[in-house]
């Protein structure tokens, strides 16, 4: 007969096959991999050297790479039936389906193995999938089942792939005992739970059934341990079958005087605990009724330079009717607010890259924003007047004084911020998108003003129904306040709409470039990190030095606006200088605009993003350039 495993159970093998064959299920993936003929393919390959052979190489720093796309997917089939209970993979972010199959009948022949979501594009995941329960098949297909390239750097069989041990024993070398109350051939080899339990065992490990206190009856015999107060079972699985005996007043008494004791305990420490809340809560905010300063001598201040976080900030907040145009500052009040000491910490790029992917993996970036310094952390007394209500289109998302931006006289107020750059102190501006039609001319206002070339808006003028951003341009040509505006040119793209327009103010024209990111949902990030680096890089076409401040904008002008500065920023840096301050640099922005980066979703995607951009420089090139006219 043909010696296989199979031969453990027959006298015909002699002893040399029965160490053969012992010593393979012993060995390590590879050996497995090795000892069974298999083919890999994919469905597309991203370059010569990511080829589908890079996943079963024993080295998780070469990996097998497709093109991007829907339905991307690696394939390894195999030379005979196997039985897979599991295996390791090594893969890139993105969602995934694991399914294994019989090539002789692939479509009706499968199984889902498990369906998969890594969040981060360029991070690399280690994941365990289990088969659960193992079928004969030849064929295993890894599929990427959103738009993405499928990244796969390692593949292993993660279980062995036969049965070799007997019944009563488990383990990959069969040195575990499986529980006595297990029936015959129900113990799984690998992990030891049971199937079927014989009668007076129950649970996945077939334990022994429990029986309530001396002074209850026992409960029933499929019930491992019944409520001593509503005679009820309290094992899940049989379904909270009733117990024999009635409730047991006595017991009933002792749990009630257990639980008096755990609420006085509970009191106490809310008690000890109140005054440190307290007066940690008030040194933090400390209220006060402006008595003696005069907020008018406030505002107006040109000093642009940054403040000590180990300090207190005084704020103005409004209080009551704020549209007293009489007395446009009855009702304010003033906000001292504390902040913690965050030290400067620059990392070299290598290093940068090595903690960002262990902080990922371990999941530490929650609590790493949370303690970043947020909210007002300057005067905002321009954007507190009355006259001034109807321009910001959101509560408590002001510009600060002294880096706002400051119109040309009649009308001043625009929600705008002045942003330092790399090279220059007003690199950026960020900008609340237009919500009205007064904004809407406002907004070219600024535009004209400052020279601005380039225009990046971040938003969709819809999302979920509600109006983001209002359209502030024309869909050929028309006049918007003192412009004339024509489109020129305009390329609505997958991710993103490029357009050229020509502005007319007078006698002089200008041509400005529109760039408009459209996957980036509000509060939330991208899902492209590559997506995101091209359009930046797109962003920087042909920069000269003439220009004004590149204009960014999305609704609020804070989350998405912010995170696109920083990233924009930090990119400059690290090719500047080799070294990168993530922390500092939000703090610095949130210094020039309140709340930037607004969620710990786009903080998270900031640091993948320049990893991203910092690691592959070739993946992140401009996709389009526009014409120069």
């Amino acid at each position: 007969m043909k010696c296989d495993i199979r031969c453990f159970a027959f006298p015909d093998c002699n002893i040399m096959d029965r160490i053969a064959i012992l010593l393979v299920l012993l060995t390590e993936v590879s050996t497995v991999l090795s000892r069974h003929g298999y083919n890999v393919s994919q469905s597309s390959i991203y370059r010569p050297l990511n080829g589908p052979h890079m996943a079963v190489d024993d080295d998780q720093n070469t990996c097998a790479v497709t093109e991007k796309g829907l339905n991307e997917h690696w394939r390894i089939q195999f030379n005979q039936t196997l039985t897979v209970k599991g295996m390791l993979l090594r893969l890139k972010g993105g969602n995934y389906c694991v399914e294994v199959r019989n090539s002789s009948n692939e479509l009706a022949d499968r199984q889902i193995c498990d369906s998969i979501h890594l969040q981060f594009d360029s991070t690399a995941y280690s994941v365990n999938i289990s088969c659960k329960p193992a079928v004969p098949m030849d064929v295993i297909m890894i599929n990427r089942t959103n738009y993405g390239s499928l990244v796969l750097c390692d593949f292993q069989l993660r279980e062995h792939i036969f049965r070799h041990c007997d019944e009563s024993h488990n383990g990959p070398n069969c040195e575990k005992n499986c529980s006595f109350g297990c029936e015959p051939g129900s113990c799984d080899e690998v992990t030891g739970e049971c199937s079927n339990c014989s009668h007076g065992y129950s649970g996945r490990q077939c334990l022994p059934i429990k029986t309530c206190q001396s002074n209850c009856k026992n409960c029933t015999p499929s019930c491992i341990e019944c409520d001593r107060r509503s005679g009820k079972c309290t094992d899940l699985m049989v379904n909270r079958e009733n117990c024999t005996a009635p409730p047991c007043g006595h017991n009933h008494q002792s749990a009630t005087g257990m639980e008096f004791w755990i609420l006085f305990s509970i009191g106490v420490l809310v008690l000890i605990a109140s005054p440190f809340l307290i007066k940690r809560f008030h040194k933090r905010f400390r209220w006060r009724l402006t008595l003696e300063s005069s907020p008018s001598n406030l505002y107006g201040q040109n000093d642009r330079a940054r403040f000590n976080l180990n300090s207190s900030r005084v704020i103005l907040e409004p209080e009551g009717d704020s549209h007293n145009l009489n007395d446009p500052y009855s009702g304010v009040i003033q906000v001292v607010v504390t902040f913690n000491n965050v030290g400067e910490k620059k990392l070299p790029i290598e290093q940068f890259v090595k903690e960002t992917h262990q902080k990922m993996m371990k999941n530490e970036f929650y609590s790493e924003f949370r303690g970043l310094p947020n909210g007002p952390m300057n005067l905002h007394t321009a954007a507190l007047r009355p006259e001034n209500s109807t321009k910001n289109r959101y509560k408590k998302i002001y510009p600060y004084d002294d880096n706002r931006v400051i119109l040309d006289p009649p009308q001043d107020y625009i929600n705008a911020s002045y942003i330092q750059g790399v090279y220059n102190n007003d690199a950026y501006i960020a900008a609340q998108g237009p919500f009205t039609s007064q904004t809407v001319i406002d907004f070219w206002r600024m535009v004209w003003q400052e020279n601005s070339k380039r225009i990046v808006m971040l938003t969709r003028l819809r999302e979920d129904n509600m109006e983001k951003c209002q359209q502030y341009w024309p869909n050929d040509a028309g006049e918007i306040g003192p412009f004339h505006i024509i489109i020129q040119k305009e390329e609505i793209l997958d991710q993103f709409a490029i357009r050229k327009f020509i502005v007319r103010k007078g006698d002089e024209t200008r041509r400005i470039n529109h760039y408009q990111f459209t996957g980036w949902p509000d509060t939330k990030s991208p899902q492209s990190v590559e997506g995101l680096l091209c359009f930046r890089n797109l962003t920087k076409n042909s920069l000269r030095s003439d220009e004004g401040p590149m204009i960014v904008h999305g609704s609020a002008g804070i989350g998405r606006t912010g995170t696109f500065i920083a990233l924009d920023y930090l990119l400059e840096k690290g090719f500047k200088e080799g070294c990168v301050d993530v922390k500092g640099c939000v703090i610095n922005l949130r210094q020039q605009r309140p709340f930037s980066i607004q969620s710990v979703d786009q903080y998270v995607f900031l640091l993948d993003a320049l990893v991203e951009g910092l690691t592959n420089i070739g993946w992140n090139c401009a996709l389009h350039e526009l014409d120069e006219i």
